[in-house]
């Protein structure tokens, strides 16, 4: 789902991506297509490889657009150069910022459950360990 809405909107910039700079191409492909790939990748991160290699392609699909290339010419320099995170790395990157949000209390209430501090009374090299809440067994009533 993800792949096709940026394909979408990759193909409407076409006929206007020709004309301009690979600046204001990078720019628009940033805007449009870039950023429902990134809005999305916490959910798509987790999913199986086909998908995420549909997410590479189209990856690959924009830098190729932005530097006007043709689909057989490689692009793994032109990807690092406009400064885009691969599709695994895009995924990691969104989890910190998610991990970081609740940790500094700057994510809504409900996430803040998900995550606990364990302060440990004794000296230990890890004094602020974070774990994750263990599930509460027996009835749901």
């Amino acid at each position: 789902m993800t792949s096709a809405r940026a394909n979408y909107r990759l193909l409407s910039l076409r006929p206007i991506l020709r004309h301009t700079s690979t600046h204001n191409s990078n720019m628009l492909v940033n805007a449009f297509v870039i950023s429902i790939i990134r809005y999305c990748s916490i959910i798509w991160g987790s999913a199986n490889k086909s998908e995420t290699k549909n997410i590479d392609k189209v990856l690959r699909r924009c830098a190729r657009t932005v530097f006007k290339k043709s689909k057989f010419d490689p692009i793994d320099d032109e990807i690092t150069s406009l400064g885009w995170l691969n599709e695994i790395n895009i995924y990691k990157y969104s989890i910190c910022i998610f991990v970081f949000n609740i940790l500094a209390n700057t994510c809504p209430d409900y996430f803040i459950n998900h995550v606990m501090r364990r302060i440990s009374p004794y000296s230990t090299r890890f004094p602020n360990f974070i774990t994750k809440p263990k599930a509460k067994s027996g009835n749901l009533c």
